[in-house]
């Protein structure tokens, strides 16, 4: 049997998947709400994929525990936006940053998670959470890379 080179294939940018830019991670520009591209932030993810989803759901779980363990309660709408992306962050999808500052400073990937999950950056959850669910853009950022290269 001859091998075939599947990224060939007709269907392939239809629904095919780079897995390779999935799991060691793409960069994407940031975008807020409206689709604009900021100049310099940009944010390295890795797909939220089956691994990855059983880790969330893991992480989710224990954080919503441990929310009702500290308050007594079951959390609200926000606190669980909240509590997802730390879920995320802890489940690896976030690999890195570039181009978040204060003033001229670049400040550390470290910071990630104070950053992430504040309720003022909702909007960058929200571009986290819809890209990390979608393969094609994976597929089309290492397309765009390796035109390039």
């Amino acid at each position: 049997m001859t091998d075939i080179d599947l990224k060939s294939l007709n269907i392939y940018d239809f629904c095919g998947r780079n897995i390779d830019a999935e799991e060691k991670g793409t960069w994407f520009v940031l975008e807020n709400e409206d689709g604009e591209k900021h100049p310099e932030a940009k944010l390295k993810l890795r797909t939220l994929n089956i691994e990855m989803r059983e880790k969330f759901s893991a992480h989710s779980a224990r954080l919503e525990k441990e929310h009702k363990t500290a308050s007594g309660k079951k959390p609200d709408e926000k606190e669980k936006a909240v509590i997802a992306m730390k879920a995320l962050i802890a489940s690896g999808v976030v690999l890195d940053w570039q181009g978040f500052k204060i003033g001229d400073t670049e400040l550390e990937f470290k910071h990630a998670e104070q950053v992430l999950t504040d309720p003022t950056f909702d909007y960058v959850a929200a571009f986290i959470m819809t890209t990390v669910l979608k393969p094609k853009l994976f597929r089309e950022a290492a397309k765009a890379e390796a035109l390039k290269n």
